[in-house]
């Protein structure tokens, strides 16, 4: 049900997911040779880091910077055609907490200065359903998958 799947589907693509609830920036990085182990990559395949808010708070550290700039490496040499680093999801009325690791992950993909790098700003990305005022219900990810899916066609052409 999520917005990630449902763009992929938009797309003519397959989705997978690797998320795992409560993991970190680090936990998914000590997961990539796992998750690649399972996976035969090519460069038509795309990659979409959506990590999610579990330990963020502000600008990225110096340590989530690098296990960040980890996380994309370690899709590059698995082979992927193109990166795409979404920004969090703003949490509706606060999108204001979420500008700075926005700006981290916007900064870690300019910095790899490849094409197949891209950021994909989420700052519109409003008016979703939540069932908690954090994660979105069903409904809220069909209104997410509304902006996702321009936002990545054009990412990806």
């Amino acid at each position: 049900a999520t917005d990630t799947f449902q763009a992929a589907v938009a797309l003519g693509m397959v989705g997978g997911n690797f998320g795992v609830g409560g993991n970190t920036i680090a936990n998914l990085l000590a997961r990539m040779p796992d998750i690649f182990a399972a996976r035969d990559v090519t460069s038509d395949d795309v990659a979409v880091i959506a990590i999610g808010r579990n330990d963020v708070g502000g600008a990225f550290d110096s340590t989530k910077t690098s296990d960040y700039q980890g996380i994309v490496s370690a899709c590059l040499d698995a082979g992927y055609g193109r990166i795409v680093c979404r920004g969090i999801l703003p949490e509706n009325d606060t999108w204001g907490k979420w500008t700075a690791e926005n700006g981290s992950i916007a900064s870690i993909a300019s910095g790899f200065g490849d094409p197949r790098v891209v950021f994909c700003d989420t700052s519109t990305w409003m008016g979703f359903a939540t069932a908690d005022g954090t994660h979105p219900t069903d409904a809220g990810y069909v209104t997410i998958t509304g902006y996702a899916v321009p936002e990545y066609a054009a990412l990806l052409a």
